[in-house]
C-alpha cells in the first residue's frame, strides 16, 4: 500500500474512533439521565427528587411506584434533610412524612424522645419531622403530595386522596397510634398559607 492509501485508511480509523467516543459519550448521557432500576439506596435522596417534582405539579400525586430502601446503616429519613436536599425553597416544616400504611407498626414519638416500644417495627415523630425503621432492611414505596397552601392541601386529602395516601389519622378513624400523629404544616396556623408538603409511604405491591 502507498503512502496515499496509508494516510487514507488512518484517517478512517481516526474518524471511526471519534464517532465512536461521540457516541460513548452520548450513551452516558442518556443513562445519567434515566433513574435507576430498583430501589434507591438513599430514601431522603429519592424523597427529595420526587419533592421537586411534586412542588411544581401541585394538587398532584407524584412518586406512585418509586420505592426506596431503609437500611441499617441509613434507617431514618427527616424533613430537615429532605428540604436542604430538594433545595426547592421548602423550610423542614412545610414537609411531612407520615409512615402511612405503616402506621400500625409504628410508635408515635414526641420529637427527641426515644423510643421503648420493641413489638413495632417503625418509630415518627407526631409532628411528622422523622421516619426510622428499626430492622435491618426495608423497601417501600412513597407518594408525595404537595399544594400551594396547607389549607388547600388538607381539603385535597380530606375529599380526595384517603385512602390513597393512608391518612386516616386526620379524623381519628384509625385509631391508635395515628390518632396522636400530627403533620406540622397541616396543623399549624402558620403555615396554613404556606406550600406544605405531605410524603406517605406505602407498602411495594
Amino acid at each position: 500500500m502507498d503512502s496515499k492509501g496509508q494516510a487514507f485508511s488512518t484517517f478512517q480509523l481516526l474518524i471511526a474512533a471519534i464517532v465512536a467516543v461521540t457516541i460513548l459519550v452520548i450513551l452516558l448521557h442518556i443513562l445519567n439521565m434515566i433513574p435507576p432500576i430498583g430501589p434507591s439506596g438513599n430514601p431522603e435522596e429519592a424523597i427529595a427528587n420526587v419533592i421537586k417534582d411534586a412542588v411544581n405539579t401541585p394538587a398532584t400525586m407524584k412518586g406512585t411506584g418509586t420505592t426506596v430502601t431503609f437500611k441499617s446503616d441509613a434507617p431514618m429519613v427527616t424533613n430537615e434533610a429532605i428540604a436542604e436536599i430538594a433545595d426547592v425553597g421548602l423550610e423542614p416544616e412545610q414537609i411531612c412524612i407520615s409512615p402511612g400504611e405503616f402506621m400500625e407498626d409504628t410508635e408515635i414519638l414526641a420529637p427527641g424522645e426515644k423510643g421503648s416500644d420493641t413489638s413495632k417495627n417503625w418509630e415518627a415523630f407526631e409532628d411528622g419531622s422523622m421516619v426510622r425503621y428499626r430492622g435491618s432492611t426495608k423497601n417501600v414505596s412513597i407518594v408525595v403530595v404537595c399544594h400551594s397552601t396547607a389549607t388547600k392541601l388538607l381539603n385535597l386529602i380530606e375529599k380526595y386522596l384517603e385512602p390513597d395516601v393512608k391518612v386516616g389519622w386526620m379524623d381519628g378513624s384509625q385509631g391508635e397510634p395515628a390518632s396522636s400523629f400530627r403533620c406540622g404544616c397541616l396543623e399549624d396556623e402558620l403555615y396554613k398559607n404556606q406550600k406544605c408538603c405531605l410524603v406517605a409511604l406505602r407498602f411495594v405491591k
